[in-house]
């Protein structure tokens, strides 16, 4: 019954930071990727995160894939900066390579200035980053990669990290390995 409850309050957060703040964002994207228009009209999310940082500095997960983690939702209010990371699967596209897209939708009491969200896929080995600038309390940022191996994984996992700063402060959050909680 917790897991369940404390799903439905992950699910909550994220579609209130996804979908009903207005996000006012100017992205730049250091490397190019493109979606193809042929790709399957799926958008399905293997795994989600939420991470809390506290006025004080204290950063906490919270996470399907961690039994430990237990958020009351009175905390939330008590978060200078409330940071989702949504993994979902696009599809394939025509080459029927699977499409990946890291989604980090960030909520903070005080004015946000720029965000890089760092990915490293299953099976890569190398890092790669997005930065955004953001100029309000709200704040996204997206990394979209393809599979382009003949053998890619089935249900890889995504490692996530990400520096998030502030007006006057700079976060950063560690490693978290994003993936599907079924596949485990």
């Amino acid at each position: 019954m917790k897991k369940v409850v404390r799903k439905i309050i992950s699910m909550a957060l994220a579609c209130m930071l996804i979908l009903e703040l207005p996000m006012f964002v100017h992205a730049k994207t250091t490397e190019s990727i493109v979606v193809e228009k042929e790709t399957e009209n799926t958008m399905e999310l293997i795994g989600q995160e939420v991470v809390h940082i506290k006025y004080d500095g204290t950063v906490v997960y919270e996470s399907d894939n961690q039994e430990e983690i237990k958020i009351m939702p009175q905390s939330i209010a008590n978060d200078k900066i409330t940071c989702s990371f949504a993994y979902y699967y696009l599809g394939k596209n025509s080459k029927k390579q699977p499409q990946y897209q890291v989604v980090m939708s960030i909520s903070s009491s005080v004015t946000l200035k720029s965000s890089v969200l760092s990915t490293q896929a299953e099976g890569i080995s190398t890092w790669h980053n997005n930065a955004a600038t953001h100029s309000g309390k709200t704040g996204k940022n997206t990394r979209t990669f393809v599979y382009t191996s003949s053998n890619p994984p089935s249900n890889p996992y995504c490692n996530v990290k990400a520096t998030i700063k502030t007006i006057n402060s700079t976060h950063n959050l560690s490693v978290r390995k994003i993936t599907n909680p079924i596949s485990k």
